[in-house]
């Protein structure tokens, strides 16, 4: 029989007896082992390179093949990295789960239950991509902090044309276009004639010459200027060190191997199970209801509502006719519980409307 617990649920056997864990610190990392594999079964490590191969190797020694840790911050990236080269099988784990399983006893470390509960499956990996893939996110996550770096000297290009009254955004669409970069520009690079200014306006502006001219009449002051010269000088340094990510894409993306062959037969049909609108030259039978010019519209908006009316409605003409596709006798029944469905969420004098097209089409199915 098994072993049973003083609560009489039976005892959890571990699966993974090779399970380690690490508590991630900033300053220090807690690792946990077997107890019956060592004789002090945590210990503390520090997070320099050499420390982080110590534990390693500590891993080896005891047996380790599969570690867990919290991902907290980005300390977890280096350990998980070495271990990972190391050959031992890394999960990241968030730290909600653990938190959540009941029967942790107060003296016991974070690393040591969380061993405990690897161990004994309790546990399950978060998604970490491959080496390639990772590599892919890195490089286009730090592409996206320098589109948002860039994005906020923007901001203070165009908070130091303001300060010199100069309304360049109130005549093109974005600054940093053609006609906006080539204005300030020509502004940081000493020209302050408006008439010379607007002769720097793309043939796809909108503004016209002399709109441009009259915005870029403003009050000049050294220091904003200053400001807007190293604003510009940033957004241009952020511009290269995208490029240079673009370059690294690239050559990234054209290495990547693939991971599974192209399949060589067709792939099934999908199987739908819902039931789909039928095609209006497949069936010979419709049912009209008609209705006053005055509700196309809100018929259209409660219909597109509704849930129940949406897979059946075929077409709401302007000439007032809801058309309903009907290949039997039981659609004609589920098509007016559909509209009344539908018109349920309109006005009452909808309803009313409602019951006269039920009528009508009731009497139009018994003359049939």
């Amino acid at each position: 029989m098994p072993k049973t617990t003083t609560d009489n649920r039976p005892e959890l056997k571990p699966v993974n007896s090779g399970a380690a864990a690490i508590d991630i610190g900033s300053k220090m990392h807690m690792a946990a082992v077997n107890p019956a594999s060592v004789d002090i079964p945590v210990r503390t490590f520090g997070t320099f390179t050499s420390d982080l191969h110590d534990l390693a190797d500590w891993f080896k020694a005891c047996g380790v093949t599969s570690v867990a840790m919290e991902s907290t911050g980005v300390y977890w990236i280096p350990v998980y990295e070495i271990l990972e080269q190391r050959g031992f099988d890394v999960i990241l784990v968030n730290a909600r789960y653990a938190k959540n399983v009941p029967g942790r006893k107060t003296d016991v470390s974070d690393a040591a239950w969380l061993r405990q509960l690897h161990s004994y499956g309790l546990l399950r990996g978060s998604f970490r991509p491959d080496t390639e893939i990772a590599t892919l996110r890195a490089y286009l996550r730090q592409r996206e902090r320098l589109v948002e770096y860039a994005a906020a000297h923007i901001q203070h290009m165009q908070k130091a044309l303001m300060e010199m009254n100069l309304q360049l955004h109130h005549v093109v669409s974005d600054i940093t276009g053609a006609t906006g970069m080539r204005i300030i520009r020509a502004i940081v690079g000493g020209e302050r004639n408006p008439d010379v200014l607007a002769t720097y306006r793309d043939v796809r502006c909108h503004s016209s010459t002399e709109t441009i001219r009259a915005a870029l009449v403003g009050n000049d002051r050294e220091e904003h200027v200053f400001a807007l010269t190293q604003s510009l000088e940033l957004y241009d340094t952020y511009q290269a060190k995208m490029l240079d990510c673009d370059r690294k894409l690239e050559v990234l993306i054209a290495g990547l191997s693939p991971k599974t062959e192209k399949p060589v037969a067709k792939l099934s049909r999908a199987r739908i199970k819902t039931k789909q609108v039928v095609n209006r030259r497949s069936t010979g039978a419709l049912t009209q209801f008609w209705c006053s010019t005055g509700h196309v519209a809100p018929i259209s908006r409660a219909c597109s509502k509704s849930s129940l009316a949406r897979p059946y409605i075929w077409r709401l003409t302007s000439l007032s006719l809801v058309i309903w596709p009907s290949v039997c006798p039981l659609d004609h029944d589920v098509a007016i519980a559909a509209l009344t469905a539908a018109l349920s969420l309109m006005t009452p004098l909808a309803k009313d409307m409602t019951r006269l097209a039920r009528a009508r089409s009731n009497h139009g199915s018994s003359s049939t």
